[in-house]
């Protein structure tokens, strides 16, 4: 996981995927914070506390996806190009990625629907709010085990509208709300346990 920063104060969470980019939730950044005013914090675990096992890179480039609605949240994901290399270590190392031949249709697809089969077991992470509608975020890093929804059962059982609920998002959670990823971060990993 990486801390995103903008202007100093915890923004969102993001993934390292190679040496030198990070994904993200494009709706983090854009269009809160400019290119110059984002860092991302490799190896933090506490953001309330000094660390000098942290590093802090400048952003290069932001790569917002080209479909991004800042309306619906569609297709909210982009990419962040480090200013320098990550080194890795055993704290500090790449997501694994889905494997190409299965990812390949969603990502060329202009109308892609995220496809996650219902009820699987996942772990999700941030350093989102401890309270729901709280302005106050965690300082540690924390994670939530939850479970896929099903998008038909979500909008039965949730406020959400399909119009609030674009295609290229997902659910998940625990059924009697109390863990899920807004409680965490806006960003979170998605883990499956398999």
């Amino acid at each position: 996981m990486v801390l995103i920063t903008g202007n100093n104060t915890p923004a969102c969470g993001g993934s390292i995927i190679s040496d030198q980019y990070i994904v993200t939730a494009a709706h983090c950044t854009q269009p809160r914070y400019r290119q110059e005013d984002i860092k991302a914090v490799v190896g933090e675990h506490n953001f309330c506390t000094s660390d000098n096992k942290i590093a802090i890179f400048s952003i290069e480039k932001m790569i917002v996806h080209p479909l991004f609605n800042r309306n619906d949240y569609s297709y909210d994901i982009m990419l962040l190009k480090l200013s320098m290399r990550i080194l890795f270590n055993d704290i500090v190392r790449p997501i694994c990625l889905p494997l190409w031949n299965n990812f390949l249709p969603f990502v060329l697809s202009q109308i892609g629907e995220v496809k996650i089969p219902e009820n699987e077991e996942a772990t999700i992470l941030g350093w989102g709010h401890r309270v729901f509608h709280s302005p106050f975020r965690s300082c540690r890093l924390r994670e939530a085990h939850v479970r896929t929804i099903s998008r038909k059962k979500c909008l039965l059982k949730t406020h959400y509208k399909p119009e609030h609920l674009p295609p290229t998002l997902f659910c998940a959670g625990v059924p009697d709300g109390r863990k899920d990823s807004c409680q965490v971060s806006s960003h979170v990993v998605l883990c499956p346990s398999r």
